[in-house]
């Protein structure tokens, strides 16, 4: 066991010692180049490593820089008013207002959803903590079987009436299946 720790450390050793190295000889552009004010820099530096998004700099509340960069779709240059989709993102703000619920003693996790859905199918037997861990057998509503049409603009409740007319692919908590969007049953007007 010491042989191995010691071959280890060494190996770790060597890695970090090279890295640093290459770091140094291959190291980051230090953007000595850029010149003007600091929004001019800022939009220097952001062309030159051909940055795609929008960038936005405030100071206790005042804008101080925005500006979009590359493309949002083709032939849709971004802005400071691009929408983006952010996907799975919003998971982790709706998994976080809803432990944030729980804490202040207002949710459960162990609830069915049936008490904020009465009419959801099923909806005595899956939890929020089924919807939160991707275990409540809902089918994806992304699915090709749901002919999802893309053209329209959904809201929750439409989404939610999808699959609520669906059964379900396992039963709650039995099983996994990721599901991108899950997280709009959470969004009951």
């Amino acid at each position: 066991m010491k042989k191995f720790l010691k071959i280890f450390s060494i190996t770790i050793l060597v890695i970090v010692i090279v890295s640093i190295g290459a770091l140094l000889v291959f190291g980051r552009n230090n953007h000595s180049n850029l010149s003007g004010s600091v929004p001019d820099k800022i939009d220097q530096y952001l062309i030159n490593e051909k940055f795609q998004g929008t960038v936005l700099v405030a100071k206790e509340g005042e804008v101080l820089f925005t500006k979009g960069y590359g493309l949002a779709a083709t032939d849709l240059p971004n802005n400071p008013s691009t929408l983006y989709q952010i996907a799975s993102l919003s998971k982790t703000f709706t998994a976080v207002a809803v432990m944030q619920l729980v804490e202040k003693g207002l949710l459960n996790v162990d609830n069915p959803i049936s008490q904020y859905f009465p009419d959801f199918p099923n909806g005595e037997s899956i939890t929020i903590s089924h919807l939160l861990s991707h275990s409540s057998g809902i089918p994806d509503y992304l699915k090709p079987n749901f002919n999802f049409d893309y053209s329209k603009e959904w809201n929750p409740n439409d989404i939610v009436k999808t699959v609520s007319d669906s059964e379900l692919e396992f039963i709650p908590g039995k099983s996994f299946s990721y599901i991108d969007r899950l997280h709009l049953v959470g969004q009951k007007n």
